[in-house]
């Protein structure tokens, strides 16, 4: 595969998935959805991801919550998934879901809001349903003080990771997430009381080899798995873009 033919291959991918998750929501009955970061008016580039602001009625967020993962799943295979609890909405809730296509892998943040709380962004792009809802600045539970066990630190370290392919071709932003998986790395070994290797103080793909090479041994059989499949996506994008 050369690189015209991948960013083909990944634009036509987004493009069926971002299809599948419409489809979806509009069956559960939401209330409305928004979407905002690039895919507001149009896609930076072939990695370019899905933010998406899903209103739900009051009576029936916490159901939508509850089975969140079946849903998710309903969309395509789920690869990775992690939640944090403080960017959620108010009596909601935020997960990102890497999932895994026969286009590849595709990264989308998923926002669920109850109706009586939903404050939606103001630069936010309007999808579906009510597009009467208040606007403006986010209002998330950024008080939520929930602790992370070593499995989401570890989840959420392989969801970063594939972010950083991403900033490492784009640039500029490499820097800041190589520092946040750094500090997820600390955090997994003193959860662990393990002592791992330490990590190359560069944001690039060696960085990244380092990274998949030093944490392989210790995820469970699901998360291994992963950690492969994220190591050869990793020399694919390294091979096609530097």
């Amino acid at each position: 595969m050369d690189l015209a033919e991948f960013k083909k291959e990944k634009i036509m991918g987004r493009d069926r998935l971002f299809q599948k998750i419409m489809a979806t929501f509009k069956a559960l009955d939401s209330v409305a959805i928004h979407q905002f970061g690039s895919g507001r008016y149009g896609y930076q580039d072939e990695f370019s991801d899905f933010d998406l602001w899903i209103t739900f009625p009051d009576d029936r967020i916490k159901q939508m919550v509850k089975n969140s993962e079946e849903i998710f799943s309903s969309v395509a295979p789920i690869f990775v998934k992690s939640s944090a609890p403080q960017n959620s909405p108010i009596g909601g809730s935020y997960t990102l879901v890497l999932y895994n296509t026969d286009h590849g892998l595709y990264h989308v943040d998923y926002y669920f809001a109850p109706k009586s709380g939903s404050n939606v962004r103001s630069d936010a792009k309007y999808l579906y349903g009510d597009d009467s809802l208040p606007r403006g600045e986010w209002i998330l539970d950024r008080d939520n003080s929930e602790k992370w066990t070593y499995e989401h630190v570890f989840d959420q370290m392989l969801a970063m990771s594939y972010i950083l392919n991403k900033a490492i071709v784009r640039g500029g932003w490499n820097v800041d997430m190589a520092k946040y998986l750094r500090d997820l790395y600390k955090d997994y070994q003193e959860i662990t009381n393990k002592t791992l290797p330490s990590l190359p103080n560069s944001d690039d793909f060696e960085f990244m080899k380092e990274l998949y090479k030093n944490i392989l041994p210790y995820g469970n059989e699901h998360q291994q798995k992963a950690v492969k499949k994220l190591s050869e996506y990793s020399k694919l994008i390294e091979k096609l873009y530097i």
